[in-house]
């Protein structure tokens, strides 16, 4: 689930991870440390993390979510 801030009591909405692709698309955006997780059928979420290692940490931390999801199908 995601939230639009930190301080937000309950979550706005929620990304399904099956068959997802998640990676870091800063040629796309020109905005450092951004990443997306793609998924087929449906749009692309779009975030930025604070450094590039909270950015590699993210999307190895998805990839296994993905993986896993993908297992249980």
């Amino acid at each position: 689930s995601y939230s639009s801030t930190q301080n937000d009591l309950a979550p706005k909405g929620s990304i399904l991870l099956d068959n997802s692709h998640i990676t870091p698309i800063c040629h796309l955006t020109n905005k450092p440390n951004s990443f997306g997780i793609f998924i087929p059928n449906s749009s692309p979420a779009f975030l930025l993390a604070d450094s590039p290692e909270i950015m590699q940490r993210w999307i190895k931390t998805l990839e296994i979510k993905a993986k896993s999801s993908q297992a249980q199908t």
